[in-house]
């Protein structure tokens, strides 16, 4: 089951237990936060689809299902990537 909503505490928490990843995959798509410009929000929906919850500028994708983990991306208010962060479990 996938997460719908998440509350700003849910949030908060699960970015307290992150470390920097900087890169994502989606398919054959390699989503990295250190280009110079930083990959905006439409590139991103087009290459990974809608996120599994969104809160403002921070958006999560639990990618566990294809062996992956849980990353929550962080925008700026122009829509670019700033950065990645992959969730890890304590």
């Amino acid at each position: 089951m996938k997460i719908q909503h998440l509350t700003v505490a849910t949030f908060a928490a699960l970015l307290a237990g992150t470390a920097q990843a900087g890169t994502m995959t989606c398919g054959d798509a390699i989503i990295t936060d250190d280009q110079p410009d930083g990959q905006l929000t439409q590139q991103i929906l087009a290459q990974c689809g809608e996120p599994t919850s969104r809160d403002g500028n921070n958006w999560l994708y639990d990618r566990a299902d294809v062996g992956q983990g849980i990353y929550v991306l962080h925008f700026n208010d122009s829509g670019q990537l700033e950065s990645i962060e992959e969730q890890i479990e304590e």
